[in-house]
Protein backbone atom coordinates (compact mmCIF):
# COMPACT_ATOMS: atom_id res chain seq x y z
CA UNK A 1 0.00 0.00 0.00
CA UNK A 2 3.43 2.40 0.81
CA UNK A 3 4.25 2.08 -2.55
CA UNK A 4 0.90 3.26 -4.20
CA UNK A 5 1.06 6.62 -2.09
CA UNK A 6 4.59 7.18 -3.41
CA UNK A 7 4.07 6.24 -6.68
CA UNK A 8 0.86 8.98 -6.40
CA UNK A 9 2.93 11.50 -5.15
CA UNK A 10 6.01 11.22 -7.30
CA UNK A 11 3.57 11.44 -10.46
CA UNK A 12 1.42 14.08 -9.53
CA UNK A 13 3.86 16.63 -10.21
CA UNK A 14 5.24 15.12 -13.77
CA UNK A 15 1.52 15.48 -14.63
CA UNK A 16 1.21 19.08 -13.40
CA UNK A 17 4.09 19.86 -15.16
CA UNK A 18 3.12 18.49 -18.29
CA UNK A 19 -0.78 20.11 -18.21
CA UNK A 20 1.15 23.30 -17.51
CA UNK A 21 3.33 23.18 -20.77
CA UNK A 22 0.67 21.80 -23.08
CA UNK A 23 -1.41 24.76 -21.48
CA UNK A 24 1.37 27.28 -22.91
CA UNK A 25 2.13 25.86 -26.01
CA UNK A 26 -1.07 24.71 -27.41
CA UNK A 27 -2.47 27.96 -27.97
CA UNK A 28 0.52 28.90 -30.11
CA UNK A 29 0.34 25.82 -32.25
CA UNK A 30 -3.44 26.39 -32.51
CA UNK A 31 -3.70 30.15 -33.01
CA UNK A 32 -5.14 32.09 -35.93
CA UNK A 33 -1.76 33.04 -37.78
CA UNK A 34 -2.32 35.57 -40.91
CA UNK A 35 -0.15 34.00 -43.14
CA UNK A 36 2.83 35.19 -45.13
CA UNK A 37 3.23 34.38 -49.04
CA UNK A 38 6.46 35.01 -50.23
CA UNK A 39 5.06 34.81 -54.07
CA UNK A 40 1.62 36.98 -55.33
CA UNK A 41 0.25 33.50 -56.64
CA UNK A 42 -1.62 29.90 -55.20
CA UNK A 43 1.82 28.03 -55.09
CA UNK A 44 2.81 30.00 -52.83
CA UNK A 45 -0.55 30.39 -50.85
CA UNK A 46 -0.72 26.47 -51.11
CA UNK A 47 2.48 25.85 -49.43
CA UNK A 48 1.62 29.26 -46.96
CA UNK A 49 -1.45 27.08 -45.76
CA UNK A 50 0.21 23.92 -45.37
CA UNK A 51 0.69 23.97 -41.52
CA UNK A 52 -3.43 24.72 -41.19
CA UNK A 53 -3.84 21.54 -42.54
CA UNK A 54 -2.29 19.41 -39.83
CA UNK A 55 -5.03 20.64 -37.69
CA UNK A 56 -7.53 19.16 -39.96
CA UNK A 57 -8.73 16.47 -36.90
CA UNK A 58 -10.26 18.98 -34.75
CA UNK A 59 -12.89 21.92 -34.96
CA UNK A 60 -11.10 24.73 -36.51
CA UNK A 61 -11.74 27.56 -33.17
CA UNK A 62 -9.09 28.71 -30.80
CA UNK A 63 -11.50 28.18 -28.31
CA UNK A 64 -13.00 25.05 -28.05
CA UNK A 65 -15.95 26.37 -26.03
CA UNK A 66 -17.06 28.36 -28.90
CA UNK A 67 -19.48 27.46 -30.97
CA UNK A 68 -19.10 26.75 -34.66
CA UNK A 69 -21.79 28.20 -37.00
CA UNK A 70 -22.40 26.31 -40.07
CA UNK A 71 -24.46 28.33 -42.64
CA UNK A 72 -26.74 25.90 -44.83
CA UNK A 73 -28.77 26.12 -47.67
CA UNK A 74 -30.07 24.42 -50.74
CA UNK A 75 -31.86 24.57 -54.14
CA UNK A 76 -33.87 22.12 -55.33
CA UNK A 77 -33.10 21.23 -58.49
CA UNK A 78 -35.81 18.43 -59.38
CA UNK A 79 -38.43 15.98 -57.88
CA UNK A 80 -37.28 12.55 -59.34
CA UNK A 81 -40.23 10.57 -57.84
CA UNK A 82 -42.82 10.02 -55.23
CA UNK A 83 -43.22 6.68 -54.04
CA UNK A 84 -46.97 7.23 -52.21
CA UNK A 85 -46.87 3.11 -51.18
CA UNK A 86 -43.81 3.33 -49.02
CA UNK A 87 -44.66 7.27 -48.16
CA UNK A 88 -40.93 8.41 -49.86
CA UNK A 89 -40.17 11.34 -51.86
CA UNK A 90 -36.63 11.43 -53.64
CA UNK A 91 -35.09 14.74 -54.71
CA UNK A 92 -32.12 16.08 -56.11
CA UNK A 93 -30.63 19.14 -54.46
CA UNK A 94 -27.14 21.36 -54.40
CA UNK A 95 -26.28 21.57 -50.97
CA UNK A 96 -23.86 24.18 -49.67
CA UNK A 97 -22.24 24.61 -46.39
CA UNK A 98 -20.45 28.09 -44.85
CA UNK A 99 -18.45 27.90 -41.71
CA UNK A 100 -14.88 30.45 -40.25
CA UNK A 101 -12.15 28.46 -40.14
CA UNK A 102 -10.06 30.28 -37.57
CA UNK A 103 -6.67 29.23 -37.95
CA UNK A 104 -6.23 30.98 -41.13
CA UNK A 105 -6.19 34.44 -42.77
CA UNK A 106 -4.59 36.01 -45.37
CA UNK A 107 -4.08 39.45 -47.43
CA UNK A 108 -5.30 38.81 -50.60
CA UNK A 109 -2.93 41.30 -52.23
CA UNK A 110 0.23 39.79 -50.50
CA UNK A 111 -0.81 36.27 -51.83
CA UNK A 112 -2.83 37.12 -55.26
CA UNK A 113 -6.10 35.49 -54.67
CA UNK A 114 -8.77 35.52 -52.08
CA UNK A 115 -10.00 32.42 -52.28
CA UNK A 116 -8.23 29.39 -53.14
CA UNK A 117 -10.18 25.67 -54.12
CA UNK A 118 -8.29 22.79 -52.35
CA UNK A 119 -9.23 19.22 -51.40
CA UNK A 120 -11.95 18.23 -48.87
CA UNK A 121 -9.63 16.23 -46.80
CA UNK A 122 -7.30 19.07 -45.99
CA UNK A 123 -10.10 20.67 -43.39
CA UNK A 124 -11.91 19.78 -40.94
CA UNK A 125 -16.02 19.65 -42.84
CA UNK A 126 -19.08 19.54 -40.44
CA UNK A 127 -20.66 16.44 -39.42
CA UNK A 128 -24.02 17.39 -41.15
CA UNK A 129 -26.75 14.96 -42.11
CA UNK A 130 -30.44 14.81 -43.02
CA UNK A 131 -32.70 13.13 -40.64
CA UNK A 132 -35.24 11.96 -43.28
CA UNK A 133 -32.51 10.15 -45.50
CA UNK A 134 -33.28 6.78 -46.32
CA UNK A 135 -31.06 5.94 -48.57
CA UNK A 136 -27.45 6.17 -49.04
CA UNK A 137 -26.99 9.65 -51.47
CA UNK A 138 -26.23 8.34 -54.78
CA UNK A 139 -25.38 11.79 -56.25
CA UNK A 140 -21.35 12.31 -57.55
CA UNK A 141 -19.15 13.92 -54.82
CA UNK A 142 -17.07 17.08 -55.21
CA UNK A 143 -13.66 17.13 -53.79
CA UNK A 144 -12.91 20.12 -53.25
CA UNK A 145 -13.92 23.53 -50.62
CA UNK A 146 -13.17 26.80 -51.45
CA UNK A 147 -11.27 28.59 -48.75
CA UNK A 148 -11.31 32.65 -48.62
CA UNK A 149 -9.14 34.87 -47.54
CA UNK A 150 -10.84 35.63 -44.40
CA UNK A 151 -11.10 32.22 -42.87
CA UNK A 152 -14.41 30.91 -44.13
CA UNK A 153 -14.91 28.26 -45.79
CA UNK A 154 -17.90 26.60 -48.55
CA UNK A 155 -18.60 23.47 -49.38
CA UNK A 156 -21.06 22.74 -52.03
CA UNK A 157 -22.38 19.39 -53.84
CA UNK A 158 -24.94 17.49 -55.32
CA UNK A 159 -27.21 15.34 -53.26
CA UNK A 160 -30.10 12.43 -54.25
CA UNK A 161 -32.30 12.70 -51.18
CA UNK A 162 -34.65 9.94 -50.82
CA UNK A 163 -36.60 11.12 -48.08
CA UNK A 164 -39.47 9.21 -45.76
CA UNK A 165 -42.49 11.98 -46.17
CA UNK A 166 -46.04 11.54 -44.75
CA UNK A 167 -48.26 11.65 -47.84
CA UNK A 168 -51.76 12.40 -47.12
CA UNK A 169 -53.17 11.48 -50.54
CA UNK A 170 -56.68 10.77 -49.94
CA UNK A 171 -58.66 14.43 -51.96
CA UNK A 172 -56.02 13.11 -54.76
CA UNK A 173 -56.00 14.91 -56.89
CA UNK A 174 -56.69 18.42 -54.61
CA UNK A 175 -54.39 17.36 -52.23
CA UNK A 176 -51.50 19.29 -50.70
CA UNK A 177 -48.22 17.90 -49.31
CA UNK A 178 -45.67 19.58 -47.17
CA UNK A 179 -42.51 17.18 -46.81
CA UNK A 180 -39.64 18.62 -44.79
CA UNK A 181 -35.97 17.98 -44.52
CA UNK A 182 -34.10 18.52 -41.12
CA UNK A 183 -30.73 19.10 -40.79
CA UNK A 184 -28.81 18.21 -38.04
CA UNK A 185 -25.21 17.42 -36.04
CA UNK A 186 -24.63 14.72 -35.06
Amino acid sequence: MESKKTTLKWLLPSVSHTVVILIVILPAFCSANEVNCSQSDQPSLLVALSPAFNLRAIRPVENQRTYTNVSVYFTLYGILGVDEKSQLLVTYIWLVYWWRNEFISWDPDQCGSDRIALPKEKFWVPDIVINEFMEENKAPSVPYVYLFNDGKVRNGFPVRVVSSCNLNIYTFPFDTQKCSLTFNSY
